[in-house]
């Protein structure tokens, strides 16, 4: 028992220092978080809100774009691009370079090769169609064959009933004892005249979940066509249609040069060719650029080179080169997406 007029010490703190420590400790955190006022030179400015606003409801543009919402479009540069005078296959300069009707260069090796594998490919295709096509004909004859056949068991299932509907054992018994009560019931039976076949085929129609019964599609092999299509045009393309191309190399350019690509000269103006457009002349494998030609030889139709008369069928303008410069064509891709409402 404690002695009067002395209080005992208590192994708890009291709510009063409790509170107090706490509102201390709370002002120092706060302390700590709050940004430091700017104060001179060596001062700080406080944060930007706009660089911490995660609290908005709504995605802005910049977010959307960033997650990968709605269409996304880029611009190719020149090393995205096939320059002049390169395969379209190989994506290297072309050996032994022939052009299509559609103007793009290839080496002659490569889309040899690419029009030997595409006859393969269509002569597979074309026997897998004619398979096809004879076992379809197999199945309807033999659809036809069991139609024929239902109908002969149907027409004599239908005489037999005119004819009493006994059977050969039936017919010994008919003078028999009881004979009428039997002929009774047997009239008096109902004729189930639907077959089998046809009872499974409505239960085919109606019951479609049971796995017996689930329809499926077969894959259908359309007719082939008879030539292979150009890898960049997507036109029938025929080796005899593929013409020589006189490429004429730049010197100091190619590999081991600034940026190892080869560069080709015009073969009349001697100008270096980059995106410029050019013009191909078929009977004698000249190359020129557009401007040469609607300079020199248009007005004319006569070969700069060999002296040949020309036709405009025996012009062909090449595909240019591309650049990431607009006046070049096509320098933007779309990829559409999903828009985020």
């Amino acid at each position: 028992p404690a002695k009067p007029g002395f209080r005992v010490a208590s192994p708890f703190p009291s709510a009063s220092s409790v509170f107090s420590a706490v509102v201390v400790g709370v002002e120092a955190v706060r302390a700590k978080r709050r940004p430091a006022q700017r104060s001179g030179r060596g001062g700080t400015m406080p944060s930007r809100h706009s660089k911490n606003s995660t609290d908005s409801s709504v995605f802005s543009y910049h977010e959307k774009r960033k997650a990968g919402h709605g269409s996304q479009t880029q611009r190719y540069g020149a090393d995205s691009q096939i320059p002049f005078g390169y395969c379209c296959l190989t994506l290297q300069p072309a050996s032994d370079p022939v052009a299509t009707p559609s103007g793009h260069i290839y080496s002659r090796e490569a889309i040899l090769e690419y029009i030997i594998a595409g006859k393969k490919r269509l002569k597979r295709e074309l026997r897998e169609w004619e398979q096809q096509n004879a076992e379809e004909l197999e199945r309807e004859a033999a659809a036809a064959e069991a139609k024929d056949d239902e109908a002969l068991r149907r027409f004599a299932a239908a005489n037999v009933e005119v004819d009493g509907g006994y059977s050969a054992a039936q017919a010994k018994t008919v003078d028999g004892p009881g004979a009428r009560e039997r002929a009774l019931r047997h009239l008096n039976k109902a004729v189930d005249h639907e077959s089998v076949a046809d009872k499974k085929q409505d239960i085919k129609r109606t019951s479609f979940w049971v796995p017996e019964f689930t329809p499926t599609a077969e894959a259908r092999v359309a007719r082939p066509e008879t030539r292979p299509r150009s890898p960049m045009s997507n036109r029938p393309l025929r080796a005899k249609e593929l013409v020589p191309v006189q490429l004429e190399a730049q010197e100091g350019t190619g590999y081991g040069h600034g940026d190892g690509r080869t560069r080709y000269l015009c073969s009349v103006s001697r100008k270096q060719i980059g995106a410029q457009p050019c013009v191909l002349l078929k009977n004698t494998g000249a190359m020129l650029l557009e401007s040469v030609y609607n300079d020199l030889v248009r007005p004319t139709m006569l070969c700069p080179t060999t002296g040949k008369k020309l036709k405009s069928k025996d012009v062909i303008k090449l595909k240019r080169s591309g650049s990431s410069f607009a006046a070049a064509g096509q320098v933007e891709v779309t990829k559409l997406g999903l828009a985020l409402g």
